[in-house]
């Protein structure tokens, strides 16, 4: 809704990391968007996050945007 159509590269899924003030956050997926833009934005969740095929293969939904 809000970034409209993105694209991205998931770069790791299981993911454990601490932000910058030590709060630790856990993701299934992390999706960084083209040219390490954002790949979603406030207002994105419930998006379906589609996983691209290769050749022939048929895109196919992996994931939903939740909490940002």
């Amino acid at each position: 809704r809000s970034s409209g159509h993105t694209t991205g590269t998931v770069m790791a899924n299981a993911l454990e990391y601490n932000d910058e003030k030590g709060i630790s956050f856990f993701t299934d997926l992390l999706v960084v968007g083209e040219n390490r833009q954002t790949f979603d934005l406030e207002g994105d969740s419930g998006s379906l996050i589609i996983l691209t095929g290769q050749d022939s293969e048929k895109p196919r939904p992996i994931g939903i945007i939740w909490g940002g």
